[in-house]
């Protein structure tokens, strides 16, 4: 199984909450749709998978950058389940 599509996306989550200057490009409706696509295959061609910069192109066609974080979340959710781990809490 290869996890290289998890790990990209919660390093761009990384990114997004270490970064407020990223967190704010996510984040600005003022940004066109098409100035934001540029921006996320200038940023990220090369760097992730086609897998990845397909996601992300895609929510930045859509207006959804700001759900990048969210997403990363939820897959990993899945992910975890899928491979039978369990969060536990030692007290």
């Amino acid at each position: 199984v290869d996890w290289g599509f998890e790990a990209e996306l919660n390093g761009i989550k990384l990114t997004a909450s270490n970064s407020p200057a990223f967190q704010s490009f996510l984040e600005n409706p003022l940004i066109s749709r098409d100035q934001k696509e540029k921006t996320v295959a200038e940023l990220m061609k090369g760097k992730v998978s086609d897998v990845t910069l397909n996601l992300m192109l895609t929510l930045a066609g859509n207006a959804r950058l700001v759900d990048a974080p969210k997403i990363a979340d939820t897959y990993s959710q899945l992910m975890k389940a899928k491979r039978g781990e369990v969060e536990a809490t030692i007290i």
